[in-house]
């Protein structure tokens, strides 16, 4: 889900160019937010700046709960937030288990499925 942050990069200089009238400068600069960046909200069919949110549900409880909520860069494909996520959640929680995943087309990829089994295989070897 995208989550818009801010309508454009939020920066301080930390030059003088401004004053001395070089504009643009291409001085270094501190961001607020530097893990921020501009991603593509395919719902409103526009760009935007700050976040996506991927979360991972538990689908069997009759409420949906939410058990692993990650802020992930706006650029950040789908497929790619999905397999970085996994790993962080599967090395937190290492007592928790799934069995089954639903996934979007988005996820439709061979190193994802691949992930998948072998966390099945594994399961069953212990």
């Amino acid at each position: 889900m995208p989550l818009q942050t801010a309508t454009q990069v939020r920066s301080r200089r930390l030059c003088n160019c401004r004053e001395l009238g070089v504009v643009p400068c291409r001085c270094y600069r501190i961001y607020s937010q530097p893990d921020c960046d501009m991603g593509w909200d395919s719902y409103r069919n526009k760009y935007f700046f700050g976040y996506h949110l991927y979360t991972f549900v538990a689908a069997d409880s009759p409420y949906d709960l939410p058990l692993y909520p990650r802020l992930q860069r706006a650029s950040r494909h789908d497929a790619t937030s999905w397999v970085v996520s996994a790993r962080e959640f599967v090395e937190r929680f290492r007592d928790y288990t799934w069995d089954k995943a639903i996934l979007d087309a988005a996820h439709d990829a061979l190193p994802i499925y691949e992930y998948l089994h072998s966390q099945v295989l594994s399961r069953s070897l212990i």
